[in-house]
C-alpha cells in the first residue's frame, strides 16, 4: 500500500511527531505538466494584436491563454518597473516595451525591450530579498489507517489561505491529511522530484498519499477524473449523497468504480482559497506516485508570466543568493517563469 513514508536516509519525521514533514519528492515536473497543463498553451501568435506578438513569441503562450490576465501582467510588470525607476506611471501593451528598454540601457543589458527571463530577475531580485517571508508550521487532519502526519510547513502569506480552507472543509465534515510540504533545497533531486517543484518555496501541500484511490468505498477522498487532471470529493456524512465514477489503483493498473457517497467537492473549495490541482505524470498508472491527485500548489500569489522560481526562494527569509547558489542543481532554473510554455515553472 502506498503511503507517504520518506525515502530511506531522509530527515522525515516519524507520521504523527512534533515536527512537520520537511519533503514531498513526488510531484510533475516542467516537461509533463505542460504537456497537459493547459491546452491553449501553443507557439502560434498570429491572432495576437501587434504590440504583443514578439512577447507572446517568447512566452509560447497563445492570444487566448494570455487576454483574461493582461492586465494583471501589465500591473505587476509596471509595478517593477517603477520599483526601479524606469518609469513613473504605468505600463500596458503599446507603453511596456519602451519601459523595458529604458530599464535594460540603464543596467547594461541588450535594450530588445522584452521582459525575458534575465530582466524580470533583475527588476525582481531586490525586491525578493527584501520580502522576509517565513515558513510557517500548520496543522493537518490524520484520518484512522492513514500515515499522514499531524502538521506540515507552508509559506507565511499563504498560511491564511491554507487555514481557511481547512476551516471550510472541517465546517463541511471533512478533513485536510497530509503527506507534508516545504522541501529543504538539500534535498537530492531525483527523477521522482523536479528542481523547480512549488514545494521548495513553501507554496504546495499533499495530501496524504494512502487516503484516496485506494477503496472508493471507504477512502476519506473519492477521486474522478476532470479532463486532464483530477477532481478530489472529501467523504462527509452531512453532505450530499452523489454518484461518482471513483478512480481506483491497485498494482499498476485503474479502474473505474461507480459509488454512491456522501462527499463535497474538495477541489473546489480549494481553489476558493486560492489552490490549484495538477494532473498526472506519465508515468502514472504504472507508478502510484505519479498519480499526483494528491497535490495542490497556491498560485494566487504568483503572477503568469511574471514570476519565477528563484525569485519565489530569495523571497524567504531562510536563504540568501550565495547559499542558494551553491544548491547548483536547483539554482540553475533560477529564471523559468511561471506558466512559460517552453523553459517555464509549473
Amino acid at each position: 500500500q502506498p503511503s507517504p513514508a520518506p525515502e530511506p536516509g531522509s530527515e522525515e519525521p516519524s507520521p504523527g511527531g512534533e515536527e512537520p514533514g520537511t519533503e514531498c519528492w513526488h510531484d510533475a515536473t516542467e516537461r509533463d505538466q505542460v504537456a497537459w497543463w493547459e491546452a491553449g498553451i501553443d507557439e502560434r501568435e498570429d491572432d495576437a494584436p501587434e504590440e504583443l506578438r514578439g512577447l507572446l513569441g517568447y512566452l509560447r503562450v497563445s492570444w487566448p491563454t494570455f487576454a483574461p490576465r493582461e492586465g494583471r501582467y501589465f500591473a505587476a510588470l509596471g509595478e517593477h518597473l517603477r520599483r526601479a525607476g524606469a518609469i513613473s506611471g504605468s505600463v500596458d501593451r503599446s507603453t511596456f516595451r519602451a519601459a523595458v528598454r529604458a530599464f535594460q540601457t540603464s543596467r547594461g543589458m541588450d535594450p530588445d525591450g522584452l521582459p525575458g527571463e534575465g530582466v524580470l530577475f533583475e527588476l525582481q531580485r531586490g525586491w525578493a530579498e527584501g520580502r522576509d517571508l517565513d515558513v510557517v508550521r500548520v496543522d493537518a487532519d490524520r484520518f484512522p489507517g492513514s500515515e499522514g502526519y499531524a502538521n506540515f510547513r507552508l509559506r507565511s502569506d499563504i498560511v491564511e489561505r491554507y487555514e481557511a480552507l481547512r476551516r471550510e472543509v472541517r465546517s463541511l465534515g471533512g478533513g485536510v491529511s497530509s503527506a507534508g510540504s516545504f522541501r529543504e533545497l538539500t534535498a537530492t533531486v531525483t527523477p521522482g522530484r523536479s528542481p523547480t517543484s512549488m514545494h521548495y518555496s513553501g507554496l504546495a501541500l499533499d495530501l496524504a498519499t494512502d487516503t484516496g484511490m485506494q477503496d472508493p468505498e471507504t477512502d476519506p477522498y473519492v477521486v474522478v477524473r476532470d479532463g486532464r487532471k483530477w477532481r478530489v470529493y472529501a467523504r462527509s456524512a452531512s453532505a450530499p449523497e452523489r454518484d461518482l465514477e471513483a478512480i481506483a489503483w491497485r498494482r499498476g493498473e485503474v479502474r473505474v468504480v461507480p459509488v454512491r457517497v456522501h462527499a463535497f467537492d474538495f477541489t473546489a473549495c480549494a481553489e476558493r482559497h486560492g489552490f490549484a490541482s495538477i494532473g498526472p505524470r506519465s508515468s502514472f498508472p504504472a507508478n502510484y506516485l505519479a498519480a499526483e491527485w494528491w497535490h495542490f500548489q497556491c498560485e494566487a500569489v504568483l503572477v503568469p508570466w511574471v514570476s519565477q522560481f528563484g525569485i519565489e526562494l530569495l523571497s524567504l527569509r531562510r536563504y540568501d543568493e550565495p547559499f542558494l547558489s551553491r544548491q547548483e542543481a536547483i539554482w540553475t532554473n533560477r529564471k523559468r517563469i511561471f506558466q512559460r510554455g517552453r523553459n517555464g515553472w509549473w
